[in-house]
């Protein structure tokens, strides 16, 4: 890890009323996974790289005021999910895996482990971001299917 660089942990998880199969495919959808997280704008392929993508989002700054910035991203489709490797502005990197467990109920978790990297001094801001727009990826999943349970 760079100099003047940290690295935080984000854990989360719901359930979500649909097949493990249904998310599963979901997840591994590139357009409609960007397209459930709240400061999504656009996702574009890279032509040269497989599985890679840049996509732009908003980027809130101070109330009504925003810019927006683009990443690349490469999504990378597992038996259970998929995983995500981000490179952003200033050396900030985002690495998840998503995964699905089924329920005996026919319903599934959806669960996520995300590590940050990112300079100390743009940390809090980044976080924050990420797992507020994380925490409504799920949340507007489990909408796709109608109510999800509490998790």
């Amino acid at each position: 890890m760079p100099a003047f660089t940290t690295s935080r942990e984000f854990k989360h998880e719901k359930t979500i009323p649909a097949s493990r199969e249904e998310v599963i495919a979901l997840l591994q959808d590139p357009q409609e996974l960007c397209s459930l997280g709240p400061l999504f704008k656009s996702l574009v392929k890279d032509e040269k790289e497989e599985h890679t993508y840049w996509i732009t989002d908003r980027l809130p700054i101070f109330g009504p005021i925003e810019g927006s910035t683009t990443f690349k991203a490469k999504l990378l489709p597992r038996s259970d999910g998929v995983t995500t490797d981000v490179s952003a502005a200033l050396g900030t990197k985002l690495k998840t895996k998503y995964w699905v467990e089924g329920k005996t109920d026919g319903s599934c978790i959806v669960k996520e482990n995300t590590v940050v990297e990112a300079p100390f001094v743009t940390m809090p801001y980044v976080f924050a971001t990420m797992s507020k727009a994380h925490i409504t990826v799920m949340e507007n999943m489990a909408k796709r299917w109608g109510k999800a349970e509490q998790s």
